[in-house]
């Protein structure tokens, strides 16, 4: 049972003081001259080093006499290891010296075991390399946008969360699915490129803040107009202040409080545009009839009319919701069509080719209605139903939404209670991540204190 014990080995240095070959070490000498050694009785040798070998005996009642190093050679004629055989027995169970014969096919065992050992190497370098390159593109997007990346980050932290916390569980509806260290790493990789397709978004339209935001805030540019209109109110009045003394005459009482009132109405102009900018309400339809009378306003610019709303701004004004318009929704929603067709642009090696299918799977529904490419029921996996829910999750209780106030957790409840009801969400999976209180796990570390309310959903 000795034998079976423990045996921790000191690593051989290759070089000692002033980079002299180690060539008291037989192992090390194999190594650096890629010659293979044989040695009859290891207590008989003077010449090199067995200390390390005879505290072995000693520890273990075991008796090293006979050895055979051979060194392990890869195909560009590099050292990459050292094989060593101890005691070599004959069929009387005898410990015997190694020969020619033992040499030879040795040496031929030593080759195959270099191959092997590249071999593993170099799949073990694809896979790495594969990781940094997958963990660069993140990097990419955050590069990108700040928002979109913290998104992935916090996306990729729930993925996992739900993934581990379904793998360990004893008990409920999960208690018989299991993930392998590959499986979780699939799903991690598959969120952290859920998002790829973005880096083909415009900037300005994934990072939209306000309505009217393209390159820049066109909000500036209407208060600009209205500065214009009211420095012509104000001229037209002092015009009038002139002629009445030119005239000799009293000026009006009046004049101040009709400048003063065209004044305040273009002010009141100019507050009711920039709430509307903002989106974090809804618009009613009161206010999309104020915005199409004003976009049919004019003034006199260069001695021409001009309109006070222009181009797309009524359109983008007009928006019910949020800041973006179909248009553009569509341009983000195509994201996920970029996506698919980025990793399927990648040659996934065969331990991670179902990262594609959940990274491209996230805006699907239950019910077939999501995007891109309508799967529903039992085309989504457990693992596609993970992402969705980390996604829409994450959206959800995300405070980088400038647009909008972060939601609490009871708000988020209702919401995806109501996506369960109308068939967009799985609802084992919902119930499981609330009820289990991984919600509050990240909330803890995530979200904002006030964010951290208990929630509570009505399943049926």
């Amino acid at each position: 049972d000795s034998l079976h014990n423990d045996v921790n080995w000191s690593n051989l240095p290759l070089y000692l003081e002033h980079m002299q070959p180690n060539t008291q070490m037989v192992a090390v000498l194999t190594a650096l001259s890629k010659k293979t050694i044989i040695i009859d009785d290891i207590y008989d040798k003077s010449e090199f080093d067995f200390t390390g070998t005879k505290q072995f005996d000693e520890k273990t009642g075991y008796r090293s006499r006979s050895m055979l190093v051979v060194p392990l050679i890869d195909h560009e004629n590099e050292t990459i290891g050292v094989l060593q055989l101890i005691n070599k027995k004959n069929i009387y169970g005898e410990t015997v010296s190694f020969d020619t014969f033992d040499m030879e096919s040795t040496s031929a065992l030593a080759s195959q075991a270099s191959v092997a050992i590249v071999n593993a190497t170099l799949i073990k370098s694809l896979e790495d390399s594969f990781e940094v390159f997958i963990r660069t593109i993140a990097r990419a997007i955050d590069t990108k946008s700040h928002n979109t990346g913290e998104h992935v980050r916090r996306v990729a932290k729930i993925t996992n969360m739900v993934a581990e916390a379904i793998h360990k569980s004893e008990d409920g509806h999960y208690k018989d699915v299991y993930y392998s260290d590959e499986d979780l790493k699939q799903i991690h990789l598959a969120a952290l490129l859920h998002d790829v397709g973005k880096i083909a978004t415009p900037g300005h339209i994934m990072e939209k803040s306000n309505k009217l935001e393209t390159i820049v805030d066109r909000i500036d540019l209407i208060d600009e107009r209205i500065e214009i209109l009211k420095r012509d109110i104000k001229i037209k009045y002092l015009e009038s202040e002139l002629k009445a003394l030119k005239d000799q005459k009293n000026v009006p009482s009046d004049l101040d409080e009709r400048e003063a009132k065209e004044l305040k109405v273009l002010d009141d102009i100019r507050s009711f545009l920039r709430q509307c900018n903002i989106g974090s309400e809804f618009l009613e339809d009161e206010k999309i009839s104020y915005l199409q009378m004003l976009a049919k306003k004019t003034y006199q610019f260069d001695g021409k009319d001009v309109q006070f709303l222009r181009g797309s701004e009524l359109e983008n004004l007009s928006i019910r919701k949020g800041t973006l318009t179909d248009k553009e929704r569509n341009i983000i929603r195509n994201h996920a069509n970029a996506t698919i067709e980025i990793l399927s642009a990648i040659p996934f090696p065969k331990a991670l080719d179902r990262v594609l299918n959940i990274a491209c799977n996230h805006h699907e529904k239950l019910d077939g209605t999501g995007y891109p490419r309508q799967l529903k029921g039992d085309e989504l996996t457990l693992e596609d139903r993970i992402l969705i829910l980390a996604d829409m999750f994450e959206a959800l209780s995300s405070s980088n939404r400038s647009y909008k106030r972060p939601n609490s957790m009871s708000e988020i409840a209702d919401i995806m209670q109501d996506l369960i009801d109308r068939g967009h969400m799985d609802k084992q999976l919902v119930q499981f991540f609330f009820e289990s209180g991984i919600y509050r796990e990240y909330a803890r570390s995530e979200l904002n204190a006030e964010q951290q309310d208990i929630a509570e959903l009505n399943f049926n």
